[in-house]
């Protein structure tokens, strides 16, 4: 019995030093997210909502923040910070946003049930693709003056989906320009009220 447990006692040992030759692996360094990018595609939580009005038709559409989802990316060589939002619409599509830390930069997309569409990237040169994302210093909405502006433009010409959305900083969507179905004008919903929460 001694010797049974004289042999278990040097496997025990054994172990414990295999185990503490091996080297710490290093931590992954952490990016955050750009503050610039939190503060145009990130700003609202859950239970916050906007109210928009077709300015030809005059109908409104109110949309809300359903879920927002805080994450951390660690499948890359560093640790990156991401946010994804879901938003529910009464008048114009529902869509998924998706905001993050991405290789020497950041990136965010907006995605609807029939797939992917807006992308915008930022890295040391600015926003990307310069094609398709416009910085206005400030845009009128209603009679609001929202300070420093991305219109954001898409390819899309079928669905439900946005041709044209603006980002105000600390705002959100401030600004919707919907494709028609019927083949008539694409009406543009503006923001007219919000609770950011």
């Amino acid at each position: 019995m001694k010797s049974l447990n004289y042999i278990l006692l040097l496997i025990i040992v054994a172990m414990c030093c295999i185990g503490s030759c091996r080297k710490p692996i290093p931590p992954k360094p952490f990016f955050p997210l750009d503050e610039e990018m939190r503060a145009y595609f990130a700003v609202p939580d859950s239970g916050s909502w906007y109210v928009y009005q077709d300015s030809a038709s005059g109908v409104f559409d109110t949309m809300r923040v359903k879920n927002r989802r805080d994450h951390i990316i660690g499948n890359l060589p560093y640790l990156g910070e991401g946010y994804s939002l879901f938003y529910t619409c009464t008048q114009s599509p529902n869509f998924r946003t998706d905001v993050s830390t991405q290789d020497d930069g950041y990136t965010f997309s907006l995605s609807y049930s029939i797939g992917g569409a807006h992308r915008i990237s930022k890295d040391s040169s600015g926003f990307s693709p310069r094609e398709k994302v416009k910085i206005l210093d400030s845009l009128v909405v209603e009679g609001v003056k929202y300070e420093s502006v991305i219109q954001s433009a898409d390819n899309f010409n079928y669905g439900q989906a946005y041709r044209k959305l603006w980002f105000s900083k600390g705002v959100g969507i401030v600004k919707k320009q919907a494709i028609s179905n019927q083949g008539g004008y694409d009406a543009v919903f503006n923001l007219i009220n919000y609770q950011i929460e």
